[in-house]
């Protein structure tokens, strides 16, 4: 019974890791889509303005 609990104590914080791994993945793709997003928007807005003025 003892074993059972170490096993099952040792196996939650490696599923924990993987779950907030694999969120943190998520996000890091997220921010890069963002940030290629805002940069393409950037240089597309630049473009009008310059091209107005």
């Amino acid at each position: 019974m003892q074993h059972l609990h170490t096993k099952g104590s040792f196996y939650l914080p490696i599923k924990g890791a993987f779950i907030i791994k694999k969120i943190l993945f998520s996000f890091q793709l997220f921010l890069k889509e963002v940030l290629n997003f805002v940069v393409r928007n950037h240089l597309f807005i630049k473009n009008i303005s310059t091209s107005f003025r």
